[in-house]
């Protein structure tokens, strides 16, 4: 088994900057039920992993502890973590969680990506829902993007910005980022 990477956050000035807006910071974490803070930290320890990826170098310790994380998962090798390198971080809001008889957990997730310069922008910001399935054992089984926000038609990506989960939504009157985002995406998983 490969070393622990460290996954916590860059400090300020450390990470890329959009535009000269440093690396939003994460958002406190809402609790839905103690009983699924464990499925919703392996979810955010995935992609916290995944967003170490980096452009020019060897990620094969990095994508072996990803796989450990998601044995059957879309990345099993350095090659799998290529289209990723941009990401500077993602920041996982929960949506809803249920158990199911087999003892997995589904989490319903709002994912908040921040990409750095991609070749039609220098930054953006995702907006992703998502589903994980988290085993009994700790490893994710199951993920999926269930959906975009229905506020962004075209893409899930906004071009030259990041927007924090504090921020004032620019999709939505006096809502916060992380309101509006969860609320959408509460709205796409029981449709």
């Amino acid at each position: 088994m490969p070393a622990a990477l460290d996954i916590s956050p860059p400090p300020i000035g450390v990470a890329d900057t959009c535009k000269g807006q440093p690396l939003p910071l994460r958002p406190p974490l809402t609790r839905l039920s103690p009983e699924f803070d464990e499925a919703y930290s392996t979810a955010q320890r995935w992609i916290d992993l995944v967003a170490l990826a980096q452009r020019g170098v060897d990620n094969s310790v990095l994508a072996a502890e990803i796989a450990d994380a998601f044995p059957n998962g879309p990345i099993q090798s350095s090659n799998g973590l290529a289209g990723y390198a941009n990401m500077e971080a993602s920041y996982l809001l929960p949506v809803a969680a249920a158990t199911a008889p087999d003892g997995s957990t589904t989490l319903d997730l709002a994912a908040i990506v921040y990409d750095n310069a991609t070749s039609t922008s220098p930054c953006r910001t995702g907006f992703l829902c998502s589903e994980y399935v988290v085993a009994p054992d700790g490893t994710i089984t199951g993920f999926d993007f269930t959906a975009a926000p229905p506020m962004i038609r075209d893409d899930v990506y906004v071009d030259g910005a990041w927007f924090a989960a504090t921020d004032l939504s620019p999709f939505a009157d006096r809502l916060t980022v992380s309101d509006w985002f969860t609320s959408a995406c509460a709205e796409t998983a029981t449709s």
